[in-house]
């Protein structure tokens, strides 16, 4: 699909949605606790609807009230013996966390991969369910698990993805039982998050889905380039969410204010480029892609080698982006991005990102700037962020 976007004009007041992250961290938490537990603000997208979906399917009695959801029974009790096709969606978590908790049951469940989630890393998941007396294989964008696992290990490595060691972790804290993690290199605060989140139902049974940091960096980075203030309610520093760095990065360059409120965003006062490690922020990327052609001097970003397990090859796919805004000023050396500063945009009429969320409103961001235009895939936002284009006054 394709949608015609006019110059930049962001609304004075920017609602950010709330984190699909803990969200479905959340939701599989709450199904296998025995007890009810209700989970407030919901974000709606495609991920977390998927996910919802799915767990109703086998088997969980779900009552929702707006963005509220109640989980009222749990799983494995509620499985229901037979074999279940599952519609997982495109999202990792989704997926990883779904199949790693099947594990518990007794029934056969296909779950349906689409995009290219079925290309991403899946061998720690097949040895998990092999080595320990069940089945699992993946046969082209099908992914068949049939428990009951024997024996749940009490250690894994987080080399490739923390997804998978999260997913355990919560099976594990579900059962009592500790969970020792090696080797993770990158996104650590994701997995610190899932800690934090066992914590959270451990003490209470009603828990509010914090505000999204990775969404909120299009339009807080996009508020840098504008004159009038922009205001974003209720969003607050969160330690847990990796992408809050892009708060200090604007803060330091004089654009953004804490607030009581929230946030307040304003026009760039300083243009120093920056240096980020970006192994704990890893889908901050392609926002600092954009805010980095417009700074002084070369920007750098390393601890970005996992980019090419994302919905795209997201290193690629940047580079092509710039090369359809006939910009030519990101490279990829020595595991690090460089970006060059000082951009000029020239009126670009349409363009054609990769059908990834996160690149296509990073897209959508460079032609509000440079005076409008068409974008394609524009649908694929709704994995993470369906109001994305509402952010801008038409």
């Amino acid at each position: 699909m394709t949608l015609k976007l006019k110059s930049l004009k962001l609304q004075k007041s920017i609602n950010i949605p709330t984190s699909k992250s803990y969200a479905n961290r959340y939701l599989i938490l709450a199904a296998l606790d025995k007890s009810a537990v209700t989970i407030k603000d919901l974000p709606n997208s495609d991920d977390v609807i998927h996910l919802v979906s799915c767990l109703e399917k086998i088997g969980l009695h779900i009552s929702k009230n707006g963005q509220d959801v109640t989980i009222h029974n749990s799983f494995p009790d509620c499985e229901k013996e037979e074999e279940l096709i599952l519609q997982v969606g495109e999202g990792g978590t989704t997926a990883r966390f779904l199949a790693v908790m099947l594990g518990l049951g007794k029934a056969q469940y296909h779950l349906k991969l689409a995009g290219k989630l079925s290309q991403r890393p899946w061998e720690w998941l097949l040895e998990l369910y092999q080595e320990n007396g069940a089945s699992a294989s993946l046969e082209g964008e099908t992914l068949k698990v049939q428990g009951q696992l024997k024996n749940w290990p009490n250690s894994v490595s987080a080399l490739k993805t923390t997804q998978f060691a999260t997913a355990l972790k919560m099976v594990k804290f579900s059962l009592g039982e500790v969970l020792e993690v090696i080797d993770m290199e990158t996104s650590v605060k994701y997995f610190e998050m899932t800690q934090k989140c066992c914590e959270d139902l451990k003490n209470q049974k009603t828990i509010i889905v914090p505000k999204d940091w990775s969404g909120a960096s299009y339009p807080l980075t996009l508020a840098a380039f504008q004159d009038d203030p922009t205001d974003f309610p209720g969003l607050y520093p969160d330690k847990f969410q990796g992408d809050e760095l892009i708060s200090e990065l604007l803060k330091q360059r004089g654009a953004l204010v804490f607030k009581n409120s929230g946030m307040e965003v304003s026009r760039l006062k300083e243009n120093f480029p920056f240096q980020v490690d970006a192994k704990n922020c890893l889908d901050l990327v392609p926002t600092l892609y954009f805010l980095g052609s417009f700074l002084d001097g070369t920007s750098e970003i390393t601890g970005v080698e996992n980019l090419i397990y994302k919905e795209s090859n997201r290193i690629e796919a940047l580079i092509d982006l710039s090369e359809q805004l006939g910009l030519k000023n990101i490279s990829y050396q020595d595991k690090k991005i460089l970006i060059k500063g000082n951009q000029k945009l020239s009126k670009v009429s349409n363009l054609t990102p990769v059908n990834d969320h996160r690149i296509v409103m990073v897209a959508a961001m460079f032609l509000w700037l440079s005076g409008g235009g068409f974008v394609e895939n524009e649908h694929c936002t709704n994995k993470s962020y369906p109001d994305f284009f509402k952010i801008n006054q038409t």
